[in-house]
Order: structure tokens, then C-alpha cells, then sequence
């Protein structure tokens, strides 16, 4: 019976262990289940404030397209090659994280809010005055929901002490006593104001206002510096509003920033050794002037990815960094990262719509908003000739061909676009463009890059790849040789004065003059230029072009995660501000927006279309014409009159300009030349313009006859003395058999 009783007891302990155990497991489990359902909860119940919803792509978000330019109808079969998986989702991909659920809206002051707590009545007694300013904000207590995560995981909070002093999520200790300092009315060139408390150490003691040693004889008022880390570094400092002598030592009431985020009093020994020294504050007897007000800072973002972000953009190694303006004040950044090829030549507020220049890097600008400040970027160097690639032969033609080529980026879609959203804060901004056809100003003609949109997801809404592109902005797949006709009317239009000229806006810069793009051929007596010949390099430094004599190519790209990796698609193009001769579509390697005017001065011996089309011939006795075939838009005037309309985004197109048979001729169509053209001196000018960035062809044919002026002087052989009343007689040929053609010039 013992025995039994031993054994029930026993067993009973072990069962009551046993139970112990399996609570004290239950319990432990309940909390890490609770642990990670935490955030998971907060996240189901708190509100994002980041405007993004959790997305990661799936199946459902991709279709296949078919993406190939031919129709079957002609005489094409599409295969598995002509389609093409493609993102259709409108979503980004998202996963939430703290800073998503931070409200930067919540808790945030002007001065005019801070200022109705601070008391209205001051001492003339600046101690006493930045005392009674400290112990008015008393309570006051760092925002809960508006605050910054940092890479690390380190938290810090808004505060109205570093919105006013320029850092409103920077450790506030010193903003707060800076704050009490500014409000009593010290200016700071006099007394030195800080954010960082060992560097306030420092700047005071060069004034010769810090003291060691005798703390208790600091006065109300007075900076009580602390060490509350205990390694005798500054790291927070209050102020004295008061002090009672105690039994053994003098004791501070300091008031100042506590372990909750909250401005209270706290209690002090004046030897204790979290307690390092004080700033004494200058003694005054007058009474403050009336209170200064600060100007409230901004929050500004020099974004050198013009929207796209660090990972995937066309400047690959440029920055996108955050400064809080303190007083509105920001020092222009002289650099934004290093991309390849690359130098910053000035900043664009997309907010006030100012831009700062070249030779305004590096100075202070005082900005009154939020803002972010666009990078302009411009080829470090013009000169793109590759010495290691053969040459073609080619002529000067400068004494009746003037050509002059211009370079854009995307600031220029600043002239057809608009924010239609944007969001800056202290930790992020985002900003969606669209094209805005109707506003002041604005000239409706965007150019695309199609790098900005596979970065977003296969969506427009970026400075280089406008929202809402309208007919005339964009490449139509579906029909590819589609003109837009009418973009232009003359040469006094916006489009073509704002291209083509050296122009102050934003986005165009002329890259200089140049000869010796075209090569003769003296069979045919064409002048000539075709890329599928030849590809050509621009060369600033000697006003040349050097023209190859192999083409030059497009080598197509796809995005790959993060990364642009080649495809298959290779064309032969014209890049002349490239030196490569495959060139990168959309890793930022290729400079594809650019614009070209030729204007050649020429002669016609009669009137065209006369004689039934039997006139206006060339040297090799062929029909005078000029040709053009290519992308994207193309505008040839004659003596200031549109002939040839070839506008829009578009594959390559062709046009012939017949002075002969008095007609032209687009793309298979053909009218008759304007009847203002007649027999004499004339200029042709051709505006050529490439903003796509997958296909760039452009090929010049003409034998026009150039018009060349002649002054012949005869002299004494002997003498070198002119010889007037000379005649001279101009044949065409070594033979001196056929006479040349001479007209007076005008």
C-alpha cells in the first residue's frame, strides 16, 4: 500500500511538472507567435502612408504581345521570335516596411505654430529669458508617427526644434537648446548655435563662453552640457533653470530632451560625472529686440536619376540624395555620383520651375517649398571620333553646306510636360509626369526614351517618357510609317526656334559646326550621306565630322532584373555624337537625342517643271533633286517655304524634292513644288531630329548645284600689278571646250 502511495505521489509530482512545463511551453509559444504576428497585425491595422499596395509580380501580370513591325500581309509569317513576354501590370512591386507606415504629414509646425507656445513677456535678462523660453516647452514630446528608419534600424523622430534649425529627424538635444537660445534673442554670429553637442563645445569655447570645473557656478539660463553615455563625450545639453545648494553640493535643475523624447526637468549633482561643463550665456541688460523669425527649412532632393532611382536609370553611378534646407538655405551640389561619360551642368527645381547653371554649382540658394532639383547632364567631351576605326573619303563642303548639330536631354520634355503628382518628404519623393499639350507655353512635342519606361514597369509617368503622349509624341507600332504632318508651319515656329538655335532652355545646348559629313561621288555627281554605308562621329575640338567606312549600330537591349542585357535585335544607325560602333540602346551608353540642320545654298538655271520637266539638270546631265530617307522627324524648307513634311516619331521614311520636274515626292505620294520657286539663288534647309531611342537612319542624297561665288583678279606678271577691264571666259572641262553656267549673285 506504501509502495502504491509512493508511486501515486510520485507520479502525481511528475504529472504536475509535466503540466508545469507543457504552460510554461504553451506560454513560450504563445508569445514568439504573438512576436511574429506583431508587425504582421500593426500592418493590418495601422495606415500606410507610403501610397504604394503590397505587390509581388506573378503570371497574371505578364502577357504575350506580339511586337514584331511586319504585317503578315506582307508577305511575313509571325513565329515564336515576333512575340514577346511583357509586363502589364500597373502595379510596382512593394513590400512594406516601417517607413511605409510613418506619416510625415502628422505633428509638423511652422514657426507660426511653435511660436503662439513661447511665452509672450521676456526678461532683459537673457539668462533668465532663454530659462523662462526652455521651461515654456516643457512636455512638449517627439512625434510618434511621423519618423525616419534608418538602413541600420535606427528610428529618430520629427521634432519642431529641428524643423526649425533645418533637421527635422536629427537628434534634437541641441536643436533645443539652440531653439531657447535663437528665442531669447542672442544672434548667432554672437553666440554660436549647434546641433551636434561636442562640436557646440568646441565653437563656444572659441568664443571663450564655455567653462570646466565649477559647474555650481553656472547662472539661470546657462547650457549645461552632459555625458550621459558616461565616456566624458558631450551627447546632450539642457538648460539651467535653476539650483539648490544641498547637503553636499550644489544641485541643477536642467531642463532638457529625457529618455522618452519628451522636454522635462531633470535633477543633477553639480559633480556628478555625467555633468561636463556650461555654456555661459552673455549677460545683456537691454531688452531683447523683437523676436527674429527663422525661415522654416525645406526638404530637398538632388536627384542625379531624374526620378528612377539608384537601380535601374539611364545615368548608371549617379545619386539621389536628401538635405533639409535649415533656414531654406542649401549649398548647390557640384557632383551627383559619377556616370560614365558625364558631368553636371546645373540643377532644375521641378517645384518653382528655376535653373540653376553651371556657374551656379557650389553657391547658396535660399528655396521656400519642398523640392527636388533634377540634374542636367551633358557629354563631358564632343569629340566622339573612334581613331581605330577605317575612314571613307569625303569632301568639304562648307563653302555651300553650313551644318550645325544640337544635343537634348530630358529636361527639354519640360516644355510639353507637368507633374500631375508628386510627393517629396524628408525620406522619400516620387513625382509622375504628363504631357501637357495646352499649357502656357508649352509646344506639344515630347521626346522617349523607352529606357524610362521598362524601368517603370513598362509605364510612362518619368521626365523621359511623358504620361499621355497624344498622336504627334509617339511610335506607332501598328503602323509605323505614320506621318504627323502640320507639327510645323514655319521657321519662326517654337519647335524649330527653341531645337535649333542656342537656345537658354533647359535640355538643348549646341554642339557646334562641322564639315565633312558628305561624300562625292563623281560618276553620279551625288553629294552623299547613308547610314547603312557609314556610320560617322562628330569631332568638336577639330568642327569635323569623321565619317567611317564601315555603319555604325543599335545594339538592342532588354531589362533583366536590374540589368539592361543585350538582345538580338542589331541595326545599322546614325549616331554622331557616339563612339562605339555597336551602340547600347538603354543602359545610358548612347546619346539617341540629338537634331541636325543642313542648309545648302544652291542655283537653279530655270524655273522647275519648265519645258515639261526637261530642265534643271546637273553636271552629269541628271535631274537636280535632293532625298532624304530616315526617322525620325524631318522638315526640308525652301527659302523659308515648308516642301518636305516628314514630322512624327516614325521608321524610316523617304522624300524627294524633283527640281526639275517641279515636285516632291512623300513616301510614295507626289505633289507639285510650291510655285514661289523659281529660276535663281535659293536655300535649302533641313531640320533632322532623332528623339526615339531604338532606330536612327537618316540618308542625304542630292546633286544640286552648289552656288559658289568667284572673284578673278588678273595681273602683270612682272609688275603684279592689277590688270583692269580683264575678261575671262569659265569652261567645265580640262579642254576648255564647254562653257560654264555663271549667273550674277545677289
Amino acid at each position: 500500500m506504501e509502495e502504491k502511495r509512493t508511486r501515486f505521489f510520485g507520479e502525481t509530482k511528475a504529472n504536475k511538472w509535466r503540466r508545469k512545463m507543457f504552460y510554461v511551453l504553451a506560454l513560450a509559444l504563445a508569445c514568439v507567435t504573438m512576436s511574429l504576428l506583431v508587425l504582421p497585425a500593426l500592418t493590418m491595422e495601422n495606415e500606410v502612408y507610403c501610397g504604394f499596395p503590397q505587390h509581388v509580380h506573378t503570371e497574371e501580370c505578364y502577357q504575350t504581345k506580339l511586337v514584331c513591325p511586319l504585317t503578315e500581309e506582307e508577305g511575313h509569317t509571325h513565329t515564336e521570335a515576333c512575340y514577346q513576354k511583357v509586363l502589364t501590370c500597373t502595379l510596382l512591386e512593394h513590400t512594406h516596411t516601417e517607413n511605409c507606415f510613418a506619416d510625415c504629414t502628422a505633428d509638423v509646425e511652422t514657426a507660426e505654430d511653435w511660436e503662439k507656445t513661447l511665452p509672450a513677456d521676456l526678461s532683459e535678462n537673457r539668462g533668465e529669458a532663454v530659462a523662462l523660453l526652455a521651461k515654456s516647452q516643457v512636455g512638449y514630446r517627439e512625434s510618434e508617427k511621423n519618423f525616419l528608419v534608418s538602413e541600420d534600424g535606427e528610428k529618430s523622430f520629427y521634432t519642431r526644434y529641428g524643423a526649425w534649425y533645418g533637421d527635422s529627424y536629427g537628434a534634437w538635444d541641441a536643436m533645443f537648446a539652440s531653439f531657447c537660445v535663437h528665442y531669447a534673442g542672442l544672434p548667432e554670429d554672437e553666440f554660436p548655435y549647434a546641433k551636434d553637442c561636442a562640436l557646440w563645445i568646441r565653437a563656444l569655447d572659441e568664443k571663450g563662453f564655455y567653462r570646466t570645473g565649477d559647474v555650481a557656478a553656472a547662472s539661470e539660463g546657462d547650457l549645461v552640457f552632459l555625458s550621459l553615455k558616461g565616456d566624458a563625450t558631450a551627447d546632450s545639453v539642457g538648460v539651467l533653470l535653476k539650483k539648490e545648494e544641498g547637503k553636499k553640493e550644489t544641485v541643477l535643475f536642467v531642463i532638457a530632451k529625457d529618455e522618452k523624447g519628451t522636454v522635462s526637468e531633470k535633477k543633477y549633482a553639480a559633480g556628478d560625472k555625467e555633468v561636463l561643463g556650461y555654456g555661459a550665456i552673455p549677460a545683456k541688460t537691454e531688452k531683447p529686440a523683437s523676436r527674429a523669425t527663422r525661415a522654416a527649412s525645406v526638404e530637398v532632393w538632388f536627384d542625379g536619376t531624374l526620378g528612377e532611382g539608384t537601380s535601374v536609370n539611364y545615368y548608371p553611378g549617379s545619386t539621389n540624395t536628401h538635405v533639409t534646407a535649415r533656414d531654406g538655405q542649401v549649398t548647390l551640389p557640384t557632383s551627383a555620383g559619377n556616370p560614365s561619360g558625364y558631368v553636371l551642368n546645373g540643377w532644375y527645381d521641378i517645384t518653382s520651375g528655376v535653373y540653376y547653371g553651371r556657374d551656379q554649382l557650389g553657391q547658396v540658394v535660399t528655396l521656400t517649398q519642398n523640392t527636388v532639383m533634377y540634374a542636367d547632364w551633358v557629354p563631358a567631351s564632343d569629340d566622339y571620333r573612334d581613331p581605330s576605326r577605317p575612314l571613307a573619303d569625303t569632301t568639304d563642303t562648307s563653302g555651300f553646306v553650313k551644318t550645325e548639330l544640337f544635343d537634348y536631354n530630358e529636361l527639354i520634355n519640360l516644355k510639353s510636360g507637368k507633374t500631375t503628382s508628386s510627393s517629396i518628404s524628408a525620406y522619400s519623393h516620387s513625382e509622375t509626369w504628363s504631357l501637357d499639350a495646352n499649357q502656357n507655353g508649352a509646344f506639344n512635342f515630347a521626346f522617349c526614351q523607352w529606357a524610362y519606361y521598362e524601368a517603370n514597369g513598362n509605364r510612362a509617368g518619368r521626365i523621359g517618357y511623358l504620361n499621355g503622349l497624344n498622336d504627334r509624341n509617339v511610335y506607332h507600332s501598328n503602323n509605323p510609317y505614320r506621318l504627323e504632318l502640320g507639327i510645323v508651319q514655319s521657321e519662326s515656329d517654337d519647335i524649330l526656334q527653341t531645337l535649333f538655335t542656342e537656345s537658354s532652355t533647359p535640355g538643348v545646348r549646341k554642339v557646334g559646326e562641322g564639315t565633312n559629313l558628305f561624300q562625292f561621288d563623281e560618276a553620279t555627281g551625288y553629294y552623299y550621306y547613308d547610314n547603312t554605308k557609314n556610320g560617322v562621329s562628330y569631332q568638336a575640338s577639330e568642327g569635323r565630322f569623321y565619317v567611317y567606312s564601315d555603319p555604325t549600330y543599335i545594339q538592342g537591349q532588354r531589362l533583366s532584373g536590374s540589368r539592361w542585357v543585350n538582345g538580338s535585335d542589331v541595326s545599322a544607325a546614325f549616331m554622331p555624337l557616339n563612339r562605339e560602333t555597336y551602340v547600347p540602346e538603354k543602359d545610358g551608353g548612347g546619346n539617341f537625342w540629338f537634331g541636325m540642320k543642313n542648309t545648302i545654298d544652291f542655283f537653279l538655271p530655270e524655273v522647275p517643271g519648265a519645258n515639261g520637266g526637261n530642265c534643271n539638270f546637273s553636271t552629269t546631265g541628271d535631274p537636280m533633286v535632293f532625298q532624304f530617307t530616315g526617322d525620325d522627324d524631318i522638315w526640308v524648307f525652301v527659302d523659308g517655304e515648308l516642301v518636305l513634311d516628314l514630322g512624327g516619331i516614325h521608321g524610316a521614311v523617304s522624300g524627294t524634292i524633283d527640281f526639275a520636274k517641279g515636285t516632291v515626292t512623300r513616301n510614295g505620294t507626289t505633289m507639285p513644288l510650291p510655285s514661289s520657286i523659281r529660276e535663281g539663288e535659293h536655300t535649302l534647309t533641313m531640320y533632322y531630329l532623332e528623339r526615339g531611342s531604338s532606330k536612327s537612319n537618316c540618308a542625304i542624297y542630292f546633286n544640286i548645284c552648289p552656288r559658289y561665288s568667284l572673284d578673278l583678279t588678273k595681273k602683270d606678271a612682272q609688275t603684279q600689278e592689277e590688270l583692269n577691264g580683264a575678261q575671262f571666259t569659265i569652261y567645265t572641262d580640262p579642254g576648255c571646250t564647254v562653257p560654264a553656267f555663271l549667273w550674277d549673285s545677289k
